[in-house]
């Protein structure tokens, strides 16, 4: 556990003294998330978010098709989430999803701190950097199987933890990309998997326009054991954005994770998109008070 916490600490204070001032910032991106991964924005100072994700079931595959309308019988996941822009620099979240992995009914504590911030017109500062972590405790049921991932003997073994530094740069009015590198950590986990694994993922948003935008994000875990041949594929995702001038934001995404978290779709993303193992998702974001 003890790799998370040093990730993400020196991830703050390593930069702290490159700070730029946000009186000439721009954002990259016109959410805090792509389709599944985090971007390096946060919210505004005093700005309150809530925020509403569904993801359907398989749209093909084994367990899609007709019989379950391609998914839409089925709600595989729901995130309800609050985020509050704790200052310029620092937001906090608390969020509640339903969970897809061995672990189900998910508490989860968000923080994001930015570190530096892309500059507009001076272009002193050409990337922003962002440093997030989540830490997340499973509601359910234990289990009374010593063997089962949801045993629970402690409290600790409950809770899982992701810690990453996102990297962005806006290119131009209507392009914007990013790269993220990470650790995600499970206290109990199958002692074949190990209990924790480093990752890496890119993303993107090619605007059409100030309202309409397309984005795209993939992310790929870097482990020995999760191979496609042992049932497990990187995490991608395409979405359109539709962002209003009151700035609401609707997302309508495609994907073939179902998980709506780090903590769920890092370590259990076992559907393969070859195979018709796709996903349908909404997205709905309000902000408070900004």
């Amino acid at each position: 556990m003890r790799h998370q916490y040093l990730f993400f600490i020196s991830a703050c204070f390593l930069f702290s003294g490159l700070w730029t001032s946000k009186s000439n910032a721009q954002a990259a991106f016109s959410d805090g998330r792509l389709v599944h991964s985090s971007t390096t924005e946060v919210l505004p100072q005093g700005a309150l978010e809530l925020r509403l994700a569904l993801r359907f079931g398989d749209m093909g595959g084994m367990n899609g098709g007709y019989e379950n309308f391609y998914g839409l019988d089925e709600l595989e996941n729901l995130y309800v989430g609050l985020h509050y822009g704790l200052s310029s620099r620092i937001q906090l979240g608390l969020s509640r999803t339903k969970g897809t992995g061995a672990h189900r009914q998910l508490i989860n504590g968000e923080l994001k701190v930015n570190i530096l911030q892309q500059s507009d017109s001076t272009g002193r500062m050409p990337i922003s950097l962002t440093a997030a972590h989540t830490t997340t405790a499973s509601m359910q049921l234990a289990s009374n199987d010593p063997e089962s991932m949801t045993y629970f003997e402690d409290f600790a073994h409950r809770l899982s933890f992701t810690s990453q530094l996102i990297v962005s740069r806006k290119y131009s009015k209507y392009f914007s990309v990013q790269a993220l590198g990470g650790y995600q950590h499970r206290n109990i986990a199958p002692t074949e998997e190990g209990n924790g694994f480093y990752f890496a993922g890119i993303g993107a948003r090619i605007g059409f326009s100030d309202r309409w935008g397309l984005v795209l994000d993939g992310t790929y875990p870097i482990s020995d054991y999760r191979t496609r041949d042992n049932g497990y594929f990187p995490v991608l995702g395409a979405g359109l954005e539709y962002l209003r001038p009151n700035g609401d934001l609707f997302s309508l995404q495609l994907s073939n994770a179902g998980g709506l978290i780090e903590n769920d779709f890092l370590p259990y993303s076992q559907s393969d998109f070859t195979q018709g193992e796709l996903r349908l998702g909404l997205t709905f974001r309000k902000h408070f008070f900004q």
